[in-house]
């Protein structure tokens, strides 16, 4: 997916999945309309020593369970789950790409639902730690895009690792920050982006 290109870390692509068996998972990806502006919601994850995003900025979503007919109702659940929020197949806008994350083993979905107001949110402890609304127009201005080395453990630093920062003191970068990429290159010939629910879908159908 050329939108990914913009926030992956070098040498992410081309992906080398042989013999890597990925667990299937989705996120929900909520678009609505928050002081005049299209928008969307993400959270900050509680810490877990063994958890490999945990501390991350992220989309609610987790692992398909078995009970999950199917990945719109993995997304769903773990929204409610994580955030309180209770939405159900009539918010569904449409699926973005899959995404492979090798180095925690998932492949990810991300689900487009949109509401006509956000409701209150109640999150899990467990799940995180903070959330956090960003307008479409915010994660598009450039001026928010940069660039930084990470260190992973002590023996792994990542260069040049493209982020948003938006979020003081947490870069929003990696998988979920390609997930935006891709969100905003879907919309983005819907002008302005204070848009209603119709008109994206209809942009979704072009």
């Amino acid at each position: 997916m050329k939108a990914w290109a913009q926030f992956a870390p070098p040498g992410r692509f081309p992906l080398d999945l042989n013999n890597i068996t990925l667990t299937s998972s989705a996120v929900a990806v909520l678009l609505f309309p928050y002081e005049s502006r299209l928008s969307t919601l993400l959270i900050v994850r509680t810490s877990h020593d063994k958890d490999k995003h945990s501390g991350q900025i992220s989309f609610p979503g987790g692992k398909a369970d078995d009970s999950d007919k199917d990945l719109v109702q993995t997304a769903l659940r773990e929204l409610w789950e994580e955030t309180g929020i209770t939405l159900d197949e009539s918010n569904l806008i449409g699926t973005l790409s899959s995404l492979a994350i090798p180095v925690s083993g998932f492949e990810v979905t991300p689900i487009v639902l949109y509401l006509d107001q956000l409701p209150e949110i109640t999150l899990s402890e467990q799940e995180a730690e903070s959330y956090h609304i960003l307008s479409l127009q915010q994660l598009s201005d450039i001026s928010h895009r940069k660039v930084m080395d990470m260190k992973r453990n002590e023996n792994i630093i990542l260069k040049d690792i493209p982020y948003i920062d938006l979020i003081e003191g947490t870069p929003l970068w990696g998988a979920t920050a390609m997930i935006l990429a891709e969100l905003l290159e879907w919309i983005k010939a819907v002008e302005p982006l204070e848009v209603k629910k119709s008109e994206v879908r209809n942009q979704k159908s072009e």
